[in-house]
């Protein structure tokens, strides 16, 4: 049925023309009123907050003095609750009561003597509890009784009942006034209710007419829900469904009137395994939309049936507004598990044939590379020319499958930067190195020109690639006896430029968008010859914008070009102090990456260490036969003539170096739990933070001898935590238990355990919180042994990480594999474990 809409318009328009004169005579004769009655009644409730706000601070004083003498009795911290809210609850109050008087001169003065005498009063609170935790109960009552807390409350008591007293009489004047506007304004309503009456009967006949077309647009737009393959909800201002379209029926399997008035966030958002997930998906919940008032799209989501399989799915949650007011959300998705299947064979796809490839290639240039070099024997020159132009395609090859698989990195989000300090000069430099014997083919000279004194905070390989990738193209597209300039500028304080300038052909202006898409080259008659992937551009972009900074291009056709890309300023590192410390912290830093010794080193001395360096295992053993031996190893795995691990079995065979500590650093994907050893402090993973390393550092070189151990065990199944005791029953260990998240954190902070025995699964807060939560603090480098009945991934032990850690699972774990993991993380600190090593070795 077609809807006149011209008829109701007009309906419309003449009801609207009608209220219009009465509520403008209406608005004329009441607006005084009821803007004074509106002035009157800001002025009431904002005294009112006043007395409130007020009210509220001496109550937060009361209870921070509750929490602190309930501290001071029983010693015990869950007293001392209502004193840290009352913290944060005071400091909030005396911000809402400036924020509320402003600089009323009435209140000015004794403001800022309530803050003074508040201060006064927090600090003596702290004081005691301070001396209550760290010299017992008399030493915080004899504080106690100088009685200074009391003048304190005694002088906030005063202090707020006399600024009370004066908003009381204020109060008291706004309410006379209030009840005498609000009998005028009583007066004009039942005026203005006399006059609506008149247009009422106007007006239920517009509506009707209103409603009537209402219904058939609904209906007609139902036709069209109906007929989308999209699947679309809507829901009201409370968050039920109100309405699914039959392609979304068929997507959950549900009919409307079996899910209808629920919560689509409840009904079909995928279950979560860990703290941090749930986090994720309450910011990410569908109908957040309603308190935001933002759209919000999500590219890759699962909901779940109601068989309870999960759907994967791409949605577009929105605000539903009428009259400007949100009144509810509409959710509209659809199926992605075909073309999630299609992604997943095209990555398959991409990642199979750019690996199988490499093994054959790299065979084939290898025999290329010996055949043109003549080790194979003297060639024919004709032979000797094909070899090199097979040689450069099969190069060629290498780079374009290189490519590929850094393409399909930054598809899925997975290119890591490894940051640091870098020195622009260096990076030029190192790419004209690579890049001579290119230039020399092809006749052309590479000149830079550093204008900057800054470094540059980036991943060095990276920055390289991308200046590799601009300047190689410049050399093929320059002429002969030309130059290439390379200019590093500071364009800001903040900001360095490097600019790639050379002298070819150009690039017209409707040719520049092409240049930074995915295999695009520019189809002009000098430039296939020159050959590439195309990609080059495409992957140069990615890497600079993943550094936080831009690329791009200024060319003028028949002049030359200039691609240029900008990058932060590493920020100016603060001096270095140093602290003295004994000498016996002499470390042995082993690692073959320069700038990387340059940093560790520094700050390793000025924490007082010691640095003897060697970059290979050659070095570090020379160095250990003929120096004296250092108080720790700092060992990296890959280096130029073997694995670090080597180094490692070699300490543990000799009697002088077999209780060493070392420290692991590595950027390899091998994990400590694949070599265990009882002296390995730490396995830290590139990138890393330098107080990580310190803390293990500071473990390592520690004055600790064999002897009573702490062990936390952390379980809320009793007879779990009695089974472990007893496995452990042969070692001298002191042990500690807690049946939940808060008991674990709070016996880690003040017992300092040697090691850690987790479960994941517990009472709020779980595993994966109390592992959070103790990285952010000193016990970041305790040993930590996840024993769980799950099974993990290794993105879950990416984050169960404190020192040195491991990962055994309750049902598939022997007695003798507990054992020795729990030897191996306590490094040597039980009785007789190092000669129980020195034996073995």
């Amino acid at each position: 049925m077609q809807i006149n809409y011209d008829k109701i318009n007009i309906s419309l328009r003449l009801g609207i023309a009608i209220m219009f004169f009465v509520l403008v005579a209406i608005g004329l004769i009441g607006f005084d009123q009821l803007n004074k009655l509106a002035e009157t009644r800001v002025s009431y409730v904002h005294t009112a907050s006043v007395l409130s706000t007020l009210g509220s601070i001496l109550e937060a004083a009361q209870d921070a003095e509750t929490g602190q003498r309930g501290f001071l009795i029983t010693g015990q911290e869950s007293y001392l609750a209502p004193y840290v809210s009352a913290q944060l609850h005071m400091k909030e109050s005396l911000a809402k009561f400036r924020q509320l008087v402003g600089n009323r001169p009435e209140h000015a003065e004794n403001i800022n003597a309530l803050e003074r005498v508040i201060q006064s009063k927090f600090a003596e609170l702290a004081q005691t509890i301070t001396l209550r935790r760290t010299n017992g109960q008399a030493a915080a009552t004899a504080v106690v009784m100088t009685n200074q807390g009391k003048k304190h409350m005694d002088e906030i008591r005063t202090l707020i009942a006399q600024m009370k007293e004066k908003e009381e009489a204020l109060l008291a004047m706004h309410g006379t006034e209030l009840d005498k506007r609000a009998q005028v304004t009583l007066f004009g309503l039942l005026f203005f209710c006399g006059l609506a009456i008149a247009f009422q009967t106007i007006t239920s006949i517009i509506i009707m007419n209103f409603l009537r077309a209402r219904k058939e647009a609904e209906a007609n737009l139902n036709a069209v829900h109906s007929s989308i393959a999209e699947g679309l909800l809507q829901v009201d201002i409370n968050g039920n469904l109100v309405y699914i379209n039959p392609a979304a029926e068929k997507i959950f399997g549900y009919k409307l009137a079996e899910i209808k008035g629920k919560s689509p966030d409840d009904l079909i958002n995928r279950p979560v395994n860990t703290a941090r997930e749930q986090k994720h998906q309450d910011e990410h919940r569908l109908l957040n939309v309603m308190k935001t008032g933002i759209a919000h799209h999500e590219a890759d989501e699962c909901f779940v049936r109601k068989d309870g399989s999960l759907v994967p799915v791409e949605y577009t949650s929105a605000p539903l507004m009428r009259d400007n007011e949100i009144v509810g959300a509409v959710v509209c998705f659809q199926d992605i598990t075909e073309r999630k299947e299609i992604e997943r064979r095209v990555s398959e796809f991409y990642s199979t044939v750019s690996h199988e490839l490499r093994t054959p290639l790299t065979s084939i240039r290898g025999t290329l590379s010996l055949m043109e070099k003549g080790r194979l024997g003297e060639l024919p020159p004709r032979a000797q020319n094909l070899t090199k132009i097979a040689l450069a395609e099969s190069e060629r090859l290498v780079r374009l499958i290189n490519d590929i698989l850094d393409m399909k990195k930054i598809e899925a989000g997975k290119l890591e930067l490894r940051l640091e300090d870098l020195d622009a000069s260096e990076i030029i430099n190192n790419t004209f190195q690579a890049l001579a014997s290119m230039a020399q083919e092809f006749s052309v000279r590479l000149v830079s020109e550093i204008n900057t004194a800054s470094n540059i905070y980036g991943d060095h390989d990276r920055i390289i690639q991308v200046l590799t990738n601009l300047i190689s193209n410049a050399i093929k597209f320059s002429p002969p006896d030309t130059e290439i300039m390379v200019q590093a500028t500071n364009i800001s304080a903040d900001i360095i430029r490097f600019s790639v300038i050379d002298k070819g052909p150009g690039i017209r202006s409707e040719e520049l968008p092409k240049l930074f898409g995915l295999f695009q080259q520019l189809d002009s008659s000098d430039s296939r010859p020159k050959g590439g992937t195309g990609l080059g551009l495409t992957i140069s972009k990615a890497i600079v914008e993943q550094h936080g900074g831009k690329i791009g291009i200024d060319s003028t056709f028949g002049q030359g070009s200039t691609f240029w890309f900008e990058l932060p300023v590493q920020p100016r590192k603060k001096p270095v102090v140093r602290k003295s410390l004994p000498a016996k912290h002499k470390v042995l830093l082993v690692e073959d990456d320069h700038h990387l010794c340059l940093v560790l080193s520094e700050a390793l001395a000025s924490e007082g260490y010691q640095v003897d360096e060697a970059s290979s295992l050659k070095e570090a053993t020379e160095y250990l036969s003929s120096q004296d031996m250092p108080a720790l190893i700092l060992l990296d795995i890959q280096l130029p003539d073997g694995n670090g691990l080597e180094l490692l079995q070699q300490l543990r065979k000799q009697a002088l170096t077999n209780s060493i500590p070392v420290v692991i650093i590595t950027g390899s994907e091998t994990s400590a739990g694949e070599y265990a050893d009882p002296f390995l402090i730490d396995w830290i993973k590139k990138p890393f933070e330098i107080e990580r390393l310190l803390g293990s550092l500071k473990l390592a070189t520690s004055d600790r001898t064999p002897g009573r151990t702490r062990v936390l065990v952390v379980d809320d199944d009793a007879p779990t935590r009695e089974l472990i005791k007893q496995q452990l029953q042969s070692f001298d260990i002191e042990f500690l238990e807690a049946p939940d998240g808060f008991g674990a954190v709070h016996l880690a902070r003040t017992n300092n355990p040697d090691l850690i025995i987790l479960d994941l699964t517990m009472p709020k807060p779980d595993g994966f919180d109390v592992v959070q939560i103790l990285r952010d603090e000193k016990n970041q480098t305790t040993p930590l042994l996840i024993y769980t009945s799950r099974d993990l991934t290794n993105e879950d032990k990416e984050k169960l990480t404190l020192g040195l850690s491991a990962y055994l699972t309750k049902s598939r774990t022997s007695e003798e594999q507990f054992l020795n993991t729990v030897k191996n993380l306590l490094n040597g600190l039980l009785p007789g474990m190092k000669k129980e090593n020195e034996k073995v070795a």
